[in-house]
């Protein structure tokens, strides 16, 4: 029986506590078929991951940072079968630590954007270089390109502009991006 698989029922302080095995089949009495009891899978993982994709994507980043959250309680908890299965839980484990730095500092951006306008153009930059997906890496640039702009920051604006066409180089990003002198965007 693994010691990792027991829980601990605390009693009065001169009794010892009493371990119990937590196991798969809780009928099972051999020791060598006993199974730890799966809390969670990676099917619970993608469902959080998809949960707080959705929601980043829609603007609400307090329920996105609750699902990344519980991405990140729940991967050392996922039981796996196979490499593929652990490979992806890694994965999804360092996505939302991306996201979960991004959602913060957008979220701070947010509290502080009229009081302190650089230091929110500061943030919003910050946000810009999170690994993000590249649908939502798209729209943290091209916020903090706005910002810039806002700001009079042209240097800044140009530059991120000039990722933005990067990213994504058509006719829709091009007029976006037309608001930025030209003299500057060319640095």
């Amino acid at each position: 029986m693994s010691q990792v698989a027991q829980y601990y029922l605390p009693l009065m302080p001169p009794v010892h506590s009493h371990s119990f095995p937590l196991s798969a089949n809780p009928l099972e009495t051999e020791s060598y078929k006993m199974l730890p009891a799966v809390v969670a899978n990676i099917s619970n993982i993608r469902v959080s991951k998809e949960a707080g994709l959705q929601s980043f994507l829609a603007g609400k980043f307090e329920a996105s940072l609750e699902a990344f959250l519980r991405c990140i309680g729940l991967g050392p908890l996922s039981v796996t079968i196979d490499q593929s299965e652990h490979e992806e839980v890694l994965a999804t484990i360092q996505l939302a630590q991306e996201y979960i730095t991004a959602i913060r500092l957008e979220l701070r951006r947010r509290e502080i954007a009229n009081d302190q306008p650089q230091l929110s153009l500061e943030l919003a930059c910050y946000f810009a270089n999170c690994r993000l997906q590249a649908q939502h890496k798209m729209l943290a640039v091209r916020s903090a390109m706005m910002n810039a702009f806002k700001s009079n920051c042209l240097t800044t604006a140009s530059v991120m502009a000039r990722r933005l066409l990067e990213m994504q180089g058509g006719p829709q990003m091009e007029q976006a991006v037309r608001m930025i002198p030209r003299g500057i965007a060319s640095y």
